[in-house]
Formats: structure tokens, sequence, C-alpha cells
């Protein structure tokens, strides 16, 4: 391209060449988990709107999300409420699901997933509907949803905490994402350390769209942002927050 770039009879200017997708990470240095780092994470998305893409269609973004350490304290308050006890942290994992959005065909799939959790040796401990808000995306957005899912499984006892844990859930989640198709059941997250929330948003439409994100007991030490622009591939629920 450098010909063009020396061609002043062409509307083409390199110096507004820009790179697309935005991206933002957050840490307490100190490794203190709060509600705060959350927020301002939250607001840092906000502020990469501009970086991310939509098409003729206002309301409906190409995709955003966020990463956060394992929020234990949301967890543990969570389940309490239903006279659960959650393990230690570390010694407990969550996967964050996509899956079909009709109640029925949820229900199934849950099942069916449920069922090779368990068949793995990983005990599942609670089921979870991740609550949201329908009106807070757009119509295109409204169409593709899913279903949204959490399911807390606590570490084997033949597996060792920390990374060995780790390792043993990316091996559960391929065989997941070997078993069940890909449109009928996503993996956005599985993992003892970190958990993302995301969709087919726009970067200011994330907080808006999951209530969890405003609970005071949501609290992280770090967090990882990230507003798509939509390049070779068509927007998706499944393709926002790659990381």
């Amino acid at each position: 391209m450098d010909h063009l770039a020396h061609d002043k009879k062409l509307m083409y200017l390199p110096e507004f060449e820009h790179a697309a997708c935005g991206m933002g990470f957050i840490a307490q240095v100190d490794g203190h988990a709060s509600h705060e780092i959350v927020e301002k994470a939250l607001t840092m998305l906000q502020r990469m709107n501009h970086r991310g893409g939509t098409g003729a269609e206002p309301d409906t973004g190409d995709g955003a999300g966020i990463l956060m350490a394992m929020p234990d304290a949301f967890f543990r308050d969570e389940m309490h409420r239903y006279e659960l006890t959650l393990p230690a942290q570390g010694d407990y994992a969550v996967a964050q699901l996509f899956l079909p959005h009709d109640a029925e065909e949820k229900a199934a799939m849950l099942k069916a997933v449920v069922s090779q959790i368990d068949e793995a040796g990983f005990p599942v401990l609670w089921t979870r509907n991740v609550p949201f808000v329908y009106e807070n995306c757009g119509p295109a957005a409204q169409q593709a949803m899913p279903g949204f899912v959490q399911v807390v499984v606590q570490r084997p006892t033949d597996t060792q905490a920390g990374q060995d844990f780790e390792d043993h859930l990316y091996a559960l989640r391929r065989q997941l994402e070997k078993t069940f198709d890909r449109q009928a059941m996503y993996i956005c997250s599985f993992s003892s350390r970190t958990i993302v929330y995301k969709g087919m948003l726009h970067a200011y439409q994330v907080s808006l769209f999951y209530p969890d994100l405003h609970n005071p007991q949501m609290k992280s030490a770090i967090c990882l942002i990230h507003s798509r622009f939509s390049t070779n591939t068509f927007p998706s629920w499944d393709r926002a927050q790659p990381f």
C-alpha cells in the first residue's frame, strides 16, 4: 500500500487508519477484591463504546463483555439464600453457559450438560438462571438471544486446587464442546479463577443487561473489558468478549 500512501489523487489517507476493537484492564495492586474495581471496569467499558461496531440497527452492538476474578462473595451470598454451602474459594468452579432461549429446550440441554459433568467426576452443586433485562439490547440481539445459565461444580477429591483443577476443567470444557453443538451450548467461561459476562451488546449495554454486575457482592481485584468491532465475521452472542 506504500504507493497509495503517496498518491495525492486518492481519497485514502493513511494517517486516519486506526485499530478496531477496544480493550481495557484494571487491577488492585494489593489483590484486594472490591465492587469498586468492577464499577470502574464497567465505566471504562462504557467509554470504549466508540471502539465497538454496529450495523444499520443502532441498538444492537457487535459485542462486548467483561472478565473478572471469581466473585466469591457473590456466589457465597447467592447460594446461602437457598441454604446451600459453597466450598472454600478455589475448591469450586463456575461454568457460564449460553443455552437455547426456549425454556423447554434450555431445560433439556442443561440436564444433558449436568449429566456429562457429573459423569466426568465433577459434583454439580447448583445451577442458576442468570438474571437479565431483555429490553436493554436491540431487536437483532433479542432475536438471537440465548438462555443464560451458571453451573457451580465442586473440585473432585482426586484433583489438586490451583492449576491442576484448571487443567481438568479445561479438559472437561473441551469434552462438552465436542459433545454439544455450539449453537445449542456455548461456554463463555469455566474456571475456578475467573468468570465472563458478555453478549451481542454495545459496550454501554453490558452493565444495563446484567443486574448481577451491580450487586455490591460482585467483587474482584482484576477486570478485563472488551468492545468488539466485527470485521470478517457477523456479530453473535458467542463471538463477543473472546478472552
